[in-house]
């Protein structure tokens, strides 16, 4: 698992949104989150990144620079 992966799902899970939730709520598809997670995409597009951190944000009450950073710290992205 990535640096990235473990950190949606940690996020994903601590925000209590299950994968198809998060999905919908980002408008991503769960297969993508998925893969994130598991470590199938070692570097994510900074947009879907952004759409994750925004809807776990919405959750949470964090705002989308908080959560953002949290995801992705020191991690690679693809631009």
């Amino acid at each position: 698992m990535t640096h990235v992966g473990k950190r949606l799902r940690e996020l994903r899970v601590r925000a209590g949104l299950k994968r198809e939730e998060l999905a919908t709520a980002a408008g991503v598809g769960y297969g993508t989150i998925a893969m994130i997670e598991a470590g199938r995409v070692a570097a994510p597009k900074f947009d879907t990144i952004r759409r994750l951190a925004r809807a776990i944000g919405e959750k949470t009450g964090k705002g989308e620079l908080e959560v953002l950073g949290e995801l992705i710290g020191e991690a690679e992205y693809a631009r």
